[in-house]
Parts: C-alpha cells; structure tokens; sequence
C-alpha cells in the first residue's frame, strides 16, 4: 500500500509554512532504522530532527546524510502557505494533499496518510474534507503521529527543511555558497549555492505532470510541470512568484 508522510518546516524569516509530501510504495521504517543504527542511535527513542544543531557534530552530520539518501528513493511534494495563515494549515494541508492526489491520479487510490504532531487537530473537520475535495474513502488519515515511531515521517521532516532553505534562497533571504564535492559532476571544490545544490540531489524525486516541451528527444531538454505543488491563494504575490519559481518546474536534463 502507498504510503504518505507530511511534515511542516516554518520559517518566519520568509513569513511562510512549507509542508512536505513523501510518497512511498514501500516501508520506510527498516531504512531509517538502518541510519539510525549506523550512528550509534536507538530507534524507537532516538530520531531526526532538522532542528538539532548539526554544525561540529559529525554523528548528527551522518544521520542527516543517511536520511537524505532515503528521499531520493521517494516521490515528492511541496505545499507553500504564509505564517498568518497558519490556524488554518491543517486545512491547506488537506486542499495540497487533495490537488497532488489528482495531478498524480491517486486520488482513488487505497492511501495511508500520517501527519506529524500539530499539523491537524480535528480528525473529523479533516475527513470531512477528504470527503468533499473526492479523495478516496479507502484513503486512512492518521494524525498528531509521533516521529519517532512512524520512521517516515523523519524523511518529511528533511525534506520539509530541504524545500524551505531552497524557498529562503529564492526569496533572497539566505545566500550561501557550499562545495560542489565530490561525484557532483562538477570540480569537487567549485563553489555553488546552497539552493541548487539541494535542488540537484532532490529534482529527479519531485513529482512531476506532463512535459513541457513534448518534441524533446532526450533528457537533455526534458523540462516537466511540477505535479507535486500546491500554493495557498492566501500567499502574497512575492511569495507565491517564488514558490512558482523554484518548484513550479521540473528539469530532468543534464545541469553539467
């Protein structure tokens, strides 16, 4: 069975909420078990968290990097929101969930779906929903899940901070040059900003709907619509031309 995780990473800097979507045909417990383990860290009692301090701590560095290899085995997708609007996220979570369901042509389909905790709070108000937006009644909607327990959503919750640092960079609130390094494609001590950098490691996971340019050939000039992201109307303009910006496309071509 499909399953979904979504966690939230919000950033006051941007005044923006930013949800991620992590779909996965397979279980991503044994995986981040594995990590977990690999560190020195209990599971079950030990988990990610992207706001751990990470700088000189090399075993916190690691688990970060063992994890950030299990999303690119996902499928992904972003909802943007603003922080004012954030009584309301949960709602906004719902309507995003519902919009990638269809661009992906899941929205029949038998779904696990878990929330981390604080994201929903009214299991009936968000069924309901589910209910009026069509996604399917075998869908299951588990919330307020604890992080520690359901592994999947320590995945969410790198990619939930993943997509806002890229979003913070668009916006021109953060500006930070890291390495290339090496298997980059690129000289290993080149320079390159933090945004496609992640961008880069995560573009061939984003969940796409349909090309943009139909006559490409090859993936050279493969370019796709983004079939994984859903902007709230209650974002203002800069925020929603900047969302549209980094992750309204999907280029799959070669960046070297």
């Amino acid at each position: 069975m499909l399953s979904i995780y979504v966690d939230d990473s919000i950033h006051d800097r941007g005044q923006f909420i930013i949800a991620s979507i992590v779909l996965s045909q397979e279980d991503l417990a044994p995986s981040v078990e594995r990590v977990l383990l690999s560190v020195g860290l209990v599971p079950g009692q030990d988990e990610y968290k992207s706001s751990a301090i990470m700088r000189n701590n090399p075993k916190l560095q690691s688990l970060r990097d063992g994890i950030r290899g299990i999303e690119t085995s996902c499928r992904l997708g972003v909802i943007v929101d603003t922080v004012s609007n954030r009584p309301n996220l949960g709602d906004t979570i719902i309507i995003g969930l519902a919009h990638v369901l269809r661009t992906q042509n899941l929205d029949k389909s038998a779904i696990n779906i878990y929330l981390d905790q604080g994201l929903i709070s009214d299991v009936a108000r968000a069924n309901e929903m589910m209910h009026e937006l069509g996604i399917c009644e075998s869908c299951r909607l588990f919330v307020q899940q604890d992080s520690r327990i359901i592994y999947g959503l320590q995945v969410a919750d790198l990619v939930a901070h993943t997509f806002g640092t890229m979003l913070l960079e668009n916006l021109g609130i953060i500006s930070k040059m890291v390495k290339a390094g090496d298997n980059s494609g690129y000289d290993p001590d080149l320079d390159i900003e933090i945004g496609f950098e992640l961008w880069a490691g995560l573009r061939y996971s984003l969940l796409t709907a349909g090309q943009l340019n139909p006559k490409a050939e090859d993936l050279q000039s493969a370019e796709y619509r983004s079939g994984g992201l859903y902007i709230s109307d209650k974002c203002p303009s800069t925020l929603q031309d900047a969302a549209m910006e980094r992750f309204g496309r999907v280029y799959l071509g070669c960046i070297h």
